[in-house]
C-alpha cells in the first residue's frame, strides 16, 4: 500500500507529457494493484493454514493429553492384572502342593491298605494252614492212640505169642516184633514232626 500511495504522489506531480506514458504507468498501477491483491490473498490463505493447522495442533495435544492419561490408566490396569496374575500363580502353586501331598498320603495310605490285605491274608492262610495241622494231629493222635493200644495188645499178647510159638521159627518171630516195633517208632516220629510244625506255624503267626 506504501508503494502504491507514493506512486500516486508521483503520479499526481509529475506530468504526463504523452499518451503512451499515461497507458504504461496506467498498466504498471494496474499491476502493482494485481499484486497487492495477490499477496493480500495469499497473507489470508497463510493465515488460514496457520489457524487450521494450529487448531489441529491444539487436537493433537488435546489427544495426546487424553491418550496419556488413556496409557497411565491402562499401565495401572495392567499392574493390578499383573499382580492378580501372580496371586493366582501362587493359589495353583499351593494348591498343586497341597494335591501332591494329599496324592502322597493317598498313595501311603494305599500302601497301608494293601499291606493289611496282604497280611490278612497270609494271616488266614496261617490260620486256615494250622486248622489243618490240627486236624491232621488229631487224626494222627487218633492213630497214635490206636498204635498204643494196638502195641499194648501186642505186648500183652507177645508173651503168649513167646510161649505159642517157643516151638515155631524163633527167626520169624524176631523179624515180626522188629516190623511192629518199626511201625510204632514211625508213627511217635511223625507225632513229633507235626508238634515242631504246628508250633513253628503259632510262632510266624504272632
Amino acid at each position: 500500500m506504501t508503494s502504491i500511495n507514493i506512486f500516486s504522489l508521483k503520479f499526481q506531480f509529475d506530468p504526463i507529457h504523452t499518451k503512451e506514458q499515461y497507458e504504461k504507468l496506467r498498466s504498471d498501477y494496474d499491476q502493482l494493484v494485481e499484486f497487492s491483491k495477490h499477496q493480500h490473498d495469499e497473507s489470508l490463505s497463510y493465515y488460514n493454514e496457520y489457524t487450521r493447522i494450529l487448531s489441529l495442533y491444539n487436537d493433537l495435544n488435546t489427544k495426546s493429553s487424553q491418550l496419556q492419561i488413556d496409557y497411565e490408566s491402562l499401565q495401572s490396569l495392567i499392574q493390578q492384572k499383573n499382580e492378580a496374575y501372580l496371586q493366582c500363580q501362587n493359589e495353583l502353586n499351593n494348591y498343586q502342593n497341597l494335591l501332591y501331598h494329599e496324592k502322597k498320603k493317598s498313595e501311603e495310605v494305599d500302601l497301608l491298605r494293601s499291606t493289611l490285605i496282604e497280611r490278612d491274608s497270609k494271616f488266614q492262610q496261617l490260620v486256615d494252614n494250622e486248622t489243618k495241622l490240627l486236624v491232621k494231629q488229631s487224626e494222627l493222635e487218633r492213630d497214635i492212640k490206636l498204635l498204643e493200644q494196638n502195641n499194648f495188645e501186642l505186648k500183652s499178647s507177645e508173651q503168649l505169642f513167646i510161649e505159642q510159638l517157643q516151638q515155631t521159627n524163633t527167626e520169624q518171630l524176631h523179624l515180626d516184633l522188629k516190623q511192629i516195633t518199626h511201625e510204632r517208632n514211625l508213627a511217635i516220629v511223625e507225632k513229633k514232626q507235626l508238634e515242631n510244625q504246628i508250633e513253628l506255624n503259632r510262632q510266624n503267626v504272632c
